[in-house]
């Protein structure tokens, strides 16, 4: 592989995380981080890390097609997992738990957010000899975007809480709420055919 194909396939692999369109992947990043500050990083480590192994699983396995009989209901999956981060995030007692319960949730919604990048990855090595060298860049892709979008999202949220002294339980409030809501209209919108 030369650096132009590498090059191109870890621009698609960004470029699908951060892609408007695909809005589905950042309110998922968003809901996920919006318990974390910055002095939570280490925390934020092990959850992103967890995603990370979950998705990154997943990805791998699909390219060998496995999943590929039930793209609705995958699809389906992803604004399902941001509905459940969103409901988790609203409990009484979310804001405080950061640690082993929370980083094993992002851990198996990583594994299924795996099966959608899997699915936009067989449509683009579709033809390809080298479906796994593919791979590579694809994945470095995809996790520079997830990095890029957290760390946006740790400086929104500082920002938000700077400009209007928003306490963490209202910012967790408001953007687990927005998640919520848009994550059931994707779900409406995803429901597959049953028959």
């Amino acid at each position: 592989m030369n650096s132009s194909q590498f090059s191109s396939l870890f621009e698609l692999g960004f470029n699908h995380i951060l892609d408007p369109r695909g809005i589905d992947h950042i309110v998922f990043l968003t809901v996920l981080v919006a318990v974390y500050r910055w002095s939570d990083w280490k925390t934020l480590l092990w959850a992103i890390t967890a995603f990370t192994l979950g998705h990154s699983i997943t990805l791998g396995i699909s390219t060998t097609g496995w999943g590929s009989d039930y793209s609705g209901w995958i699809e389906f999956g992803i604004p399902l997992t941001i509905f459940l981060t969103g409901l988790y995030n609203l409990l009484p007692f979310a804001s405080k738990r950061k640690g082993g319960v929370r980083i094993f949730m992002d851990g198996v919604f990583g594994l299924r957010l795996g099966l959608g990048f899997g699915g936009f990855f067989r449509m683009l090595s579709a033809g390809s000899e080298s479906v796994w060298k593919d791979l590579i860049p694809f994945t470095i892709g995809i996790e520079t975007g997830q990095i890029t979008a957290v760390v946006g999202l740790l400086i929104l949220s500082g920002l938000f809480h700077v400009a209007f002294r928003m306490k963490d339980r209202d910012w967790l409030l408001f953007v687990s709420g927005l998640g919520v809501g848009m994550s059931l209209l994707m779900m409406i919108e995803r429901f597959p055919e049953l028959g």
